[in-house]
């Protein structure tokens, strides 16, 4: 895929045909069409009797299109993260926003868990109260995993926030902001738990999480750092 490949596939800005013209005049080409002129002058040195060096045939020297990466391939290597290429901003931009989704999603989660809620008390067996679950009173073990994962999903994008927005301004505005939805985020948990078991279970959960979360994080580059770094003080001790 040349620049003017990717310049055609993304074409949506206004500047996009001024760069188009000048990658142009520059000489550039697509692809295909620098692949249609090697395939015409193969042709052509064939029907003057010109033999290429290497002595090789026309199937030979063509590269056959398996060899080529797929456009699925090629558009995961444009998009893939480069450390020298990609701006630390647009990095932490893009990282904010995906943890603002994910703390939006677990946070609506909190009230409206699958299955929705009961609307109505009921005495007989099974009890549920107006409000609770309908999941967790039907498959304990299913809401228990529902909220487990929906917890951690939702601390670990407050913790993203937090990191990727330290040194801000308004830091206790935001910090504060912040404070509050944890508190509607266990009040809402707690409310749809359908036993005071869950209840516990959450609130052991909601105290823990917080604490942990961070210093796993920590735990889990220095475990990363060290493995990178092993290979490389190996080999200056064999030296």
């Amino acid at each position: 895929m040349t620049a003017l490949d990717v310049l055609l596939l993304f074409h949506s800005e206004a500047g996009d045909l001024e760069i188009e013209s000048i990658l142009q005049q520059a000489g550039a080409k697509r692809a295909n069409d620098m692949h249609s002129s090697v395939t015409s002058q193969s042709q052509e040195n064939h029907q003057h009797g010109q033999v290429p060096e290497s002595n090789m045939t026309m199937e030979q020297s063509e590269v056959p299109t398996t060899h080529y990466r797929s456009r699925i391939d090629q558009l995961a290597d444009y998009f893939r993260y480069k450390k020298g290429r990609d701006r630390a901003s647009d990095v932490r931009t893009a990282l904010l926003t995906i943890a603002v989704l994910i703390a939006t999603a677990t946070y609506q989660s909190g009230f409206s868990p699958p299955g929705g809620v009961w609307q109505d008390d009921k005495n007989d067996t099974p009890k549920h109260v107006a409000g609770q679950s309908v999941m967790g009173t039907k498959n304990s073990g299913s809401f228990f995993v529902f909220m487990f994962g929906n917890t951690i999903g939702f601390y670990t994008s407050l913790y993203m926030i937090y990191f990727l927005t330290n040194g801000f301004p308004l830091q206790l505005e935001l910090q504060c902001s912040m404070f509050a939805i944890t508190i509607t985020y266990v009040s809402s948990m707690g409310t749809i738990a359908p036993s005071h078991q869950t209840v516990r279970t959450f609130t052991v959960l909601s105290i823990v999480l917080p604490l942990i979360i961070p210093l796993a994080s920590r735990l889990f580059r220095q475990l990363k750092k060290r493995t990178a770094d092993a290979p490389h003080n190996t080999s200056q001790e064999g030296v």
